[in-house]
C-alpha cells in the first residue's frame, strides 16, 4: 500500500523538477539585418536560484566570437530574485570584461526595481521597444 503512495509522490517531485528547469525558456540568436556583433538573449519566466546559473550560462556564451552588444529581452520576465540579480551582475562583469555592452529590453518595473536593488542600473542600459 506505501507503493502508491510513493511513486505518487515521487511523480510530484520529477514534475515540480521539470518545472524548475522549464522556468526559464530563452533564445540566442544573432539579429538577421542587425549588426552581426548584436546579439539577442531573449527570456522567459522568474529568474530565480534554481535556474540563475542556467542564465548567466546563456548570457556569457552570447559573449563568444566578435560580440559587442547584448540585448537582453526581460519582457516576459515577471520577476527577478536575488539570485537572479547575482546571474546577471555576473554577465554584467564579463561584458565590461571584453568589452562588450549589455541592454535590458522591456523589462517591467518589478525586474527594474530588482535590478535596481541589486545595483546593477549604473552598469545596464534600458530600452523600451514595446508600447505598454
Amino acid at each position: 500500500m506505501n507503493a502508491p503512495v510513493q511513486r505518487s509522490a515521487l511523480s510530484s517531485v520529477h514534475r515540480a523538477a521539470r518545472g524548475c528547469r522549464n522556468a526559464v525558456r530563452r533564445s540566442v540568436r544573432r539579429l538577421a539585418g542587425h549588426d552581426p556583433t548584436t546579439v539577442l538573449v531573449r527570456l522567459k519566466g522568474d529568474i530565480d536560484a534554481h535556474n540563475a546559473p542556467r542564465v548567466a550560462h546563456r548570457v556569457l556564451k552570447a559573449l563568444r566570437g566578435e560580440t559587442t552588444c547584448i540585448e537582453i529581452d526581460v519582457s516576459r520576465v515577471p520577476r527577478v530574485s536575488s539570485s537572479g540579480s547575482k546571474a546577471l551582475f555576473a554577465a554584467v562583469r564579463a561584458a565590461r570584461e571584453t568589452g562588450a555592452q549589455l541592454v535590458i529590453l522591456d523589462a517591467s518595473p518589478q525586474v527594474r526595481f530588482a535590478l535596481h536593488h541589486a545595483g546593477l542600473d549604473n552598469v545596464l542600459t534600458y530600452r523600451d521597444t514595446k508600447q505598454r
